[in-house]
């Protein structure tokens, strides 16, 4: 059987705005679906108000950032302003869990220019040591808005085994998700 995360989703959601904790909400969609994993990643990644609240203004400074270089890339315009909108996006709808494409921007950007410093690519002239300075920090940017925020509003749930023995006597283990609140 299939399970549709879309009506999990939903049903944590609205769980959750009915005042309840995620590790409430977690327990109740567990006994409802019979898996631990799935309804944990699922209920992660929805943040609390609270933090999403507390957390905001870091959200909205980075896709004012966003928008920022999304026009600044427009006077030259390439495959990469597809990417950037893609990431405005993901930021504008909070998508937690997509927002380590931000990251990976980031990552391939740091890669990138330094490398075309050092094999002397330049198109129509070279690039600067303030231009590989910005080209950095923006790369820095990117990635620590991609790790750090959802650590922010969506921890990560801890995992914790425990063994038991059963009615025939078989040892098992069972993995308990226990959320941060």
């Amino acid at each position: 059987m299939d399970i549709d995360k879309d009506k999990i989703k939903k049903s944590a959601i609205a769980r959750l705005n009915e005042g309840k904790t995620k590790q409430e909400v977690y327990e109740e969609l567990y006994l409802e679906y019979k898996n631990r994993k799935i309804v944990a990643d699922i209920v992660r990644y929805i943040p609390n108000k609270d933090k999403l609240e507390k957390y905001k203004i870091y959200n909205t400074a980075f896709l004012v950032f966003l928008i920022t270089i999304t026009l600044i890339s427009l006077v030259k315009i390439s495959l990469g302003i597809i990417w950037l909108i893609w990431l405005i996006y993901i930021v504008a709808t909070k998508n937690f869990k997509l927002y380590y494409w931000n990251s990976i921007l980031g990552g391939t950007t740091l890669l990138i220019v330094p490398t075309m410093l050092l094999i002397g690519y330049s198109v129509g002239d070279y690039i600067s040591t303030m231009g590989l300075t910005i080209a950095i920090l923006i790369s820095a940017i990117f990635i620590a808005f991609g790790i750090l925020i959802p650590k922010l509003v969506t921890p990560p749930f801890k995992e914790i085994r425990e063994f038991y023995t059963n009615s025939n006597g078989s040892r098992r283990i069972v993995v308990k998700h226990i959320f941060d609140e």
